[in-house]
């Protein structure tokens, strides 16, 4: 889910990680399911998805067969 948001985003994944104020390797671990972003991290990338236009909720980003809709 966190893969295809950033693409939708047009966002690599060193943006991102810069825009949350993470490293790289930690959106690379969430992108490939070695690890879950916490509830805040989960948070900072819903708002950023809202800024961009993109409706998506916390749950969204847990559930990976969901996907994001744009408004």
């Amino acid at each position: 889910m966190i893969k295809q948001l950033r693409i939708e985003l047009g966002m690599t994944q060193a943006q991102l990680a810069a825009a949350l104020g993470v490293s790289q390797s930690t959106i690379t671990h969430i992108e490939t399911g070695k690890r879950s972003p916490s509830p805040a991290l989960a948070l900072e990338i819903v708002q950023i998805a809202r800024k961009h236009r993109k409706k998506i909720t916390l749950e969204a980003l847990y559930a990976p067969s969901r996907n994001v809709n744009a408004t």
